[in-house]
């Protein structure tokens, strides 16, 4: 990116900071230009994109040790549980169907919040 910049005559000015911060700082006008965005409605009221992408990720999935998931396309994932973190962009998934329980991380109470996702799985088996 520094290199497109540089030909262009733009000095850019790098810097790591985390990822809802940097959501509240280029809404507020406070940075200019910010990579590694997805696009979805509610950005797109607040926010202009390239036409080109500049960045291609990829997502993984984290599960509990001992447990197997077995998916060939995003539809076979339907019949998993999925948390995801409060802020970010998961309408890929729920294009597709697939509910996403939403949390909001707090340091120190990544404990609870596991905790609260293994209760509520067998709250649910249970029901």
């Amino acid at each position: 990116m520094a290199e497109a910049f540089s030909s262009k005559g733009v000095k850019v000015d790098f810097q790591w900071i985390p990822w809802k911060r940097v959501l509240f700082m280029t809404k507020n006008g406070d940075l200019d230009v910010t990579p590694g965005w997805s696009r979805n409605k509610e950005r797109e009221e607040d926010f202009l994109f390239s036409e080109q992408p500049v960045l291609i990720e990829s997502a993984h999935l984290f599960y509990k040790t001992g447990r197997t998931i077995t998916w060939n396309e995003i539809a076979d994932l339907k019949k998993y549980r999925f948390v995801g973190l409060l802020g970010y962009n998961y309408q890929y998934l729920e294009n597709e169907g697939i509910k996403i329980y939403l949390i909001i991380i707090i340091p120190k109470l990544y404990l609870v919040a596991y905790l609260v996702v293994e209760v509520f799985s067998v709250l649910q088996m249970l029901a």
